[in-house]
């Protein structure tokens, strides 16, 4: 019976889109890594991660920390971190130099 629960106290159930940014964000918060990597790694295709990261660079939470050669394609590619701590150490070690 949900009689004493108001619409506000409802919890919605997570929809695929945020369910596939939070798994993507954690997993790129490990350890640095490219989007094909992370593609790998949480199932959710390289081209969705691609818009995620997009979306993420605009709001700051997301950082390239170099471009290198990715483990899995031996392409040259981005990679990218959500880890805000490492975000902070990278952003100060590269105003300092």
């Amino acid at each position: 019976d949900n009689s004493n629960t108001t619409p506000q106290q409802e919890v919605k159930p997570e929809g695929k889109i945020a369910r596939q940014k939070r798994i993507v964000k954690a997993a790129m918060s490990k350890e640095p890594m490219t989007m094909f990597m992370a593609s790998i790694r949480t199932g959710v295709m390289r081209a969705s991660i691609c818009r995620y990261v997009a979306e993420w660079e605009e709001n700051g939470e997301i950082l390239l920390v170099e471009k290198k050669k990715c483990v899995l394609t031996k392409k040259r590619a981005g990679w990218y971190t959500t880890n805000k701590d490492f975000m902070k150490e990278l952003e100060e070690a590269r105003s300092a130099a």
